[in-house]
């Protein structure tokens, strides 16, 4: 099993200045979806692209942060819809930073519509 890749593993990696552009856009794109399903999140939320936190979802009081951690071939996978977040997560190809260490369901609930 050791020697099987992953689909994503097989991409080039993505051009960093347009992920963070898709990024940016995809977030503006899941706060609407979102909002008219009534999640109201709790926590600010981050994403880790190379050194940076390129923040994907604020709340108005937030309990604390998240930030996520995955390969960057997976993530403009799941902003171009050919991965799914959910599934990611599932799969444990998402690295989770809590502070505190609070689980909120609609941060997660959320964070599905993050695509373009």
């Amino acid at each position: 099993m050791a020697k099987i890749k992953y689909p994503y593993e097989n991409d080039s990696i993505p051009n960093i200045e347009k992920l963070i552009k898709d990024l940016v856009l995809s977030s503006s794109k899941m706060y609407e979806r979102s909002n008219r399903i009534k999640l109201i999140p709790d926590m600010d939320v981050y994403i880790k692209v190379e050194d940076k936190s390129i923040n994907v979802l604020s709340a108005e009081n937030p309990k604390g942060k998240i930030e996520c951690s995955l390969d960057l071939r997976l993530l403009k996978r799941i902003l171009d819809r050919k991965s799914h977040w959910n599934n990611a997560e599932i799969g444990c190809h998402i690295e989770f930073n809590r502070s505190p260490n609070y689980y909120s369901p609609d941060i997660h609930t959320a964070l599905q519509f993050l695509h373009l």
